[in-house]
């Protein structure tokens, strides 16, 4: 028997997991002892006949009066043996490419469902072509959800087109990797020429192949002759592939999870030795998707917690061969997206993840006990990964982290705010969630009290509209349709701008800006960020921070959008150079007063001194202590040259007039007043958008 290598070795010790191990090693050996005499003594049933001949002529005891293949012992380490226990599935650009069998946990979407629920009408619907597309796209954008599989049934199509125009529609819409499954030998066919014509030929695809495939036993212990011939043409052909037994606890297996288990362990062992013996050295996945019923009323329940635990140990039965597996988790018994849904995800895709499974499939976009989809739980299914992913990364500890240096600088009753230290680790250290209601309540309630639904319906619509109508280019779309003229061509039924998301990254001090005039809802296609305002005290800081972002938003292929007025040396060259769209001004606070207002107030006093509200709220933490405005002779040094202090007031600020009032008192300054007006900002930005 091939066992795994021990538990420091470097890739499994850097993410320190398993975290969580559902089964002790004696309860581990207990599992794949009866697994194993299962395969020896009541084997597999193989009804075809050319497969039962092909194993017993290389080695497997075979019962044709029975239609059984058994599987010995020696046999069975021999030929798992020549299973690779890495091995990668490549993205097409690059940059998404899951290394199985390092440690890492990745996580994708699920297949195969049949309806679509839609949050903002309430209703249900049969899936069609264009949700393939849909989906692949939002995989695309969505950063947690690793790579792609075929999301749904397009029943728009004849059968026979469904694999042809899956695999096309989900290729041209995601550069991500791409699995699916396919009903017969002749689908798998299809999805191989068109593999092979998008990568150049068929050797590209073998040294690099972006497109993977699944089949499944018949639980209990029956592989039908479909499974195997598309199975041994995948591993013939180099195409990655997992044979995923599905058996269902107390039904098509034992109703204890220990017999689930070892009945599930057998069927993919099973499948695991039948690839290798077709082609030594496939790369295939352990695969599993172990559930139960709830047996109260005899309903099929993949939300339960019991799927959670059978595939956590699942992870255990496979490393204990070394062998990457495709485990299952993050699914829901809910029909909608809901309190039920995120709890029955968080806890199922957490523990398959702390367990270290490879990959975790069905975890985002699930409904309904795996029949249904919704756009929207793709979105809240990206941010729960998020969440799962930030967890398994654990904790830093080193000499950096630790902080010693700047807690000596800071010292008793100082603060962190602007430090270096802080600035350098404040977007590695925590995982910002994007749909999550972070602010206090008075801004919750001026926002209209969002929630997580809403704004998961206002980011699927920023997606989904604002995608390019597919990612090859139309003289390619042509030349493929040719070859292949069963693929349906279709075109999204929207007169809205279908070209890149535009990305707005501001200064914060433009949020109750944006906010008020909803830009985003006005324009589903725009993303915006906010860089703390604070970054401008230290210009050399802000450039850093601004350059990260905007290589960021790059890589996801934005228009990219600069906010900012001339806040550092050469801003204009500098987004000249990175490509990047500066929004017209050379202050920024002549964008919230207006061109005219600003440079009259400019005009008429010399030595104006502007503040907003997030100056105001913490001008001692920004200004106060790094400048040593406490010492007076610091102050006036600092702020002789000034004659006034003048407040731009936004209507959403709260009342901060004695604020800024005692303020100026410090600073020995009259204070003005003046309220914004952003009738120039929204004329420029509307313009950009």
């Amino acid at each position: 028997m091939r066992f795994s290598k021990d538990a420091k070795s470097k890739s499994i010790a850097r993410m320190n997991l398993p975290l969580y191990r559902p089964l002790t090693p004696g309860d581990l050996k207990q599992i794949d002892r009866t697994a194993r005499h299962i395969l020896k003594h009541v084997g597999i049933r193989i009804y075809d006949d050319a497969s039962l001949d092909f194993l017993k002529k290389v080695g497997a005891r075979v019962n044709h009066k029975n239609k059984t293949v058994y599987f010995d012992g020696k046999w069975l380490d021999e030929v798992v043996g020549h299973a690779p226990s890495q091995f990668t599935l490549y993205s097409r650009d690059g940059k998404n490419d899951i290394h199985l069998g390092q440690g890492k946990v990745y996580f994708t979407n699920g297949g195969r469902a049949f309806r679509r629920f839609d949050a903002r009408t309430g209703r249900y619907r049969y899936t069609v072509l264009r949700d393939v597309a849909n989906t692949a796209t939002l995989v695309d954008h969505l950063e947690h959800i690793n790579f792609y599989i075929i999301a749904c049934q397009a029943h728009d199509l004849k059968p026979e087109a469904y694999h042809l125009n899956d695999f096309f529609h989900a290729f041209n819409h995601t550069t991500k990797h791409v699995m699916g499954g396919c009903d017969n030998l002749e689908g798998v066919e299809q999805v191989w020429k068109l593999a092979s014509f998008i990568a150049g030929d068929e050797d590209k695809l073998k040294e690099r192949p972006f497109v993977s495939v699944i089949t499944n036993p018949i639980s209990p212990l029956i592989i039908e002759t479909n499974t195997l011939s598309i199975l041994r043409f995948c591993c013939t052909h180099g195409i990655p592939v997992t044979c995923a037994p599905a058996p269902i606890a107390g039904m098509t297996a034992p109703v204890t999870l220990a017999g689930t288990l070892a009945q599930m362990h057998a069927e993919a062992l099973a499948g695991f030795a039948i690839a290798q013996a077709f082609s030594p050295g496939a790369k295939v996945l352990y695969g599993a998707v172990a559930t139960a019923m709830d047996l109260r009323n005899m309903d099929f329940t993949m939300g339960s917690v019991e799927m959670a635990m059978m595939n956590a140990a699942a992870v255990q039965l496979a490393k204990l061969y070394n062998l990457p597996i495709y485990a299952s988790g993050g699914v829901t018994e809910a029909k909608t997206p809901s309190m039920q849904a995120g709890i029955e995800k968080s806890f199922s895709n957490l523990m398959v993840a702390l367990a270290g499974a490879d990959c975790i499939h069905l975890a985002a976009g699930m409904l309904d006990s795996g029949n249904s989809i919704s756009y929207e739980q793709y979105v809240i299914d990206n941010e729960i990964i998020g969440m799962v992913q930030r967890t398994i990364s654990g904790i830093k500890v080193d000499e950096d982290t630790l902080g010693f240096d700047v807690m000596e600088k800071v010292g008793p009753g100082g603060h962190y705010v602007i430090e270096d230290h802080t600035v350098e680790h404040m977007m590695d250290e925590f995982f910002y969630p994007q749909l999550c209601i972070r602010s206090n309540f008075d801004t919750w309630e001026e926002q209209g009290k969002p929630d997580m639904l809403r704004r998961a319906e206002d980011e699927v619509q920023r997606i989904v509209e604002s995608a390019r109508e597919g990612l090859f280019d139309s003289a390619f779309v042509t030349e493929v349709v040719k070859v292949f003229p069963g693929i349906k061509i279709i075109k999204r039924n929207s007169s809205k701008n279908s070209g890149k998301v535009t990305h707005v990254i501001a200064c914060a001090a433009f949020k109750p800006a944006i906010e008020y005039l909803q830009l985003t809802r006005r324009y589903p296609g725009l993303r915006v960020t906010y860089l703390p305002s604070n970054l401008h005290i230290g210009p050399q800081r802000l450039r850093n921070y601004l350059r990260n972002k905007i290589t960021a938003a790059q890589k996801r292929y934005e228009r990219i959008v600069c906010l900012y007025g001339d806040c550092f040396p050469h801003i204009d060259d500098f987004c000249q150079q990175y490509g990047v769209i500066k929004v017209p001004g050379f202050h920024c606070y002549e964008m919230l007063l207006g061109s005219a207002q600003f440079q009259k107030i400019v005009d008429e006093t010399a030595g104006t001194y502007f503040l907003e509200k997030d100056l105001i709220l913490n001008f001692e933490e920004y200004c106060m202590k790094p400048l040593e405005l406490y010492d007076e002779e610091i102050r006036k040094c600092c702020f002789d040259h000034y004659n006034r202090l003048l407040y731009v007031r936004q209507p959403s600020d709260p009342d901060l007039v004695a604020k800024a009032s005692k303020l100026a008192e410090f600073l020995d300054l009259s204070l003005e007043i003046r309220d914004a007006d952003y009738s120039h900002l929204e004329k420029v930005l509307t313009e950009l958008l």
